[in-house]
């Protein structure tokens, strides 16, 4: 049993540190975030003749994108932009105007290693949602939507 723990530790010093030790080792390094790039993951728009047509804008006014983003860049180390982009996507959900809020940390560009690029995947909800109904009883019929 000693022998197979020890070939257990000979595997896991092959494979390197884990994701989670090496975030740890480098979260409080200076970084910035030098670029934030914000994608729409709406449905696809059928345009004229049938034929698809990427997501319509978001509806979101960008000053409150832009307000929740501010604390993104203030942030001078990894921890710190992770963080705030953490907080940022938090308030972006409370707003309850998007079915999805994804954030990624890149390291770009990679020629500015204290440096870090963001991108944020937004679906916002369905504008409009309908339901509706037809009810029967006895001889009477009634419509409600």
């Amino acid at each position: 049993q000693q022998q197979q723990q020890q070939q257990q530790a000979d595997n896991d010093k092959k494979k390197g540190p884990s994701l989670q030790e090496l975030y740890l080792q480098v979260r409080d390094k200076p970084c910035r975030v030098v670029d934030v790039r914000v994608e729409s993951l709406g449905p696809e728009v059928e345009g004229p003749g049938g034929s698809s047509q990427s997501p319509k804008p978001l509806r979101l006014k960008q000053e409150i994108l832009d307000r929740e983003l501010d604390r993104v860049y203030e942030a001078k180390t990894l921890r710190g932009v992770h963080e705030a982009l953490e907080r940022s996507v938090e308030v972006l959900r409370q707003l309850e105007v998007f079915d999805d809020v994804t954030a990624l940390i890149d390291a770009q560009p990679l020629d500015e290693p204290d440096s870090c690029s963001v991108q944020l995947s937004l679906q916002e909800v369905a504008r409009y949602r309908f339901g509706g109904g037809t009810y029967t009883q006895g001889g009477e019929y009634s419509v409600e939507g």
